[in-house]
């Protein structure tokens, strides 16, 4: 690790590659190095991750090791949230808080380095990201003093691709320890399991059963989404009760077991807790999406469940709508061109919100719909009701429409 810094400062554009098998920002965050060798002097370094919560607990995690204050010298912006000061160095935010930079920003003049770590999640953002921070490169700004540096972090992603897409940037490879992995296959959910709630059943039974005959250490669930999710608890905790098992006081004839949450929805309070480590004598229990999967690190983790199903958001053209689907998992797409169809749907659905008009030029409503972290349909009809003087109408329809859910369990 000691020499990523000098790698940094000799190649404006860089990838960075670490095991698959060990989180990057398991041991010292490549921004604490880059900012440590100056490259802070000249502009800020930021850092994208694909979700709020990774953003959010990498910044204090870093704040933490540089002992200063969250919102000092470390801070993060996410949507609707932004903990960062006029002294901040290092930045975390989310690929579309830094696309929202951009817009205003094109040449990113308070930034002095990019990070864009977890790049193998290859969301649509992260892939316009890709081909915007290309084009800095490509045409030179004299609003910069320096050159914008560029690191790209990715634990699988296709090395070779990326870096020709870059300009045959170099590979700097960080290699990670590697620890024993058992697996174990069960045979008990199948394809048409994802149509009904059997196989949450199934997961439920495998967790219980790890917990009553494994070793300690704690556990990591993989489910699809909130529901199933939440519903996992519940039915763990009945079948922890019908064990002779008291939630709220340690059994002495079982070791107790702490049922943890974690889903994108939920407060940042409660997503803070999965991180703490459990009383003595109990066992921690954390159900999650695939948001533990790549973009946090929970300490002390020994069993992990995978249900082999993940929520993944589809565009059926028929219909023009995208659908949230629960599919098998399987690898992602690397860096290929997006369907033709679906670009004619998108620009279909910008027309019909009067964005672009119809030689395909953004329109003056376009340009102010871009400053709305909302999905165009929402943005179109806000900015339409304000014309309208009923904004005060539409604003709390659209603020309930833009969050998965507006309830929140104590």
């Amino acid at each position: 690790m000691s020499r990523f810094p000098a790698v940094a400062g000799r190649a404006p554009r860089r990838q960075e590659e670490g095991e698959q098998s060990r989180d990057l920002q398991e041991e010292r965050p490549s921004a604490v190095p880059i900012a440590d060798r100056g490259f802070s002097q000249h502009g800020m370094i930021g850092v994208t991750q694909p979700r709020k919560v990774a953003a959010i607990s990498v910044a204090q995690r870093v704040a933490e090791e540089m002992k200063c204050t969250l919102g000092s010298k470390v801070g993060y912006q996410v949507r609707f949230d932004d903990c960062s000061s006029k002294e901040t160095a290092i930045k975390y935010m989310t690929d579309g808080c830094l696309l929202k930079y951009i817009l205003g920003d094109p040449n990113l003049t308070k930034f002095s380095v990019i990070i864009l770590d977890e790049a193998h999640e290859r969301t649509l953002t992260t892939d316009i990201l890709f081909g915007l921070l290309k084009k800095l490169f490509q045409e030179k700004s004299p609003n910069r003093k320096e050159h914008l540096k560029v690191v790209v972090m990715s634990a699988t992603m296709e090395l070779a691709k990326l870096s020709a897409f870059f300009g045959n940037c170099p590979i700097f490879d960080i290699p990670g320890r590697l620890y024993p992995v058992r697996e174990k296959f069960c045979n008990l959910i199948g394809p048409r399991d994802r149509e009904n709630t059997a196989y949450i059943q199934a997961i439920v039974k495998v967790t219980m059963d790890i917990h009553l005959n494994e070793m300690a250490g704690d556990i990591l669930v993989f489910l699809t989404g909130q529901f199933e999710i939440e519903k996992s608890c519940e039915l763990l905790f009945q079948m922890a009760e019908s064990v002779d098992y008291d939630y709220d006081v340690q059994d002495t004839t079982l070791d107790g077991l702490l049922i943890l949450p974690c889903y994108g929805s939920m407060t940042t309070d409660q997503q803070r807790r999965i991180f703490l480590p459990p009383p003595p004598g109990i066992r921690k229990c954390v159900i999650s999406t695939n948001i533990s999967a790549t973009s946090l690190t929970i300490d002390g983790i020994r069993y992990v469940v995978d249900g082999g199903f993940v929520k993944q958001l589809n565009h059926n053209p028929r219909l023009g709508l995208d659908i949230l689907e629960v599919v098998p998992i399987s690898k992602f797409p690397y860096l290929d061109p997006p369907n033709e169809r679906l670009i004619l749907e998108a620009l279909k659905q910008l027309y019909q919100c009067d964005a672009i008009d119809r030689s395909g030029h953004v329109t003056r409503l376009g340009l102010s719909m871009v400053e709305f972290p909302l999905p165009p349909h929402l943005t179109c009809a806000v900015i339409k009701a304000a014309s309208l003087d009923c904004e005060d109408l539409l604003l709390p329809i659209a603020a309930m429409l833009s969050v998965e859910n507006v309830f929140i369990r104590p």
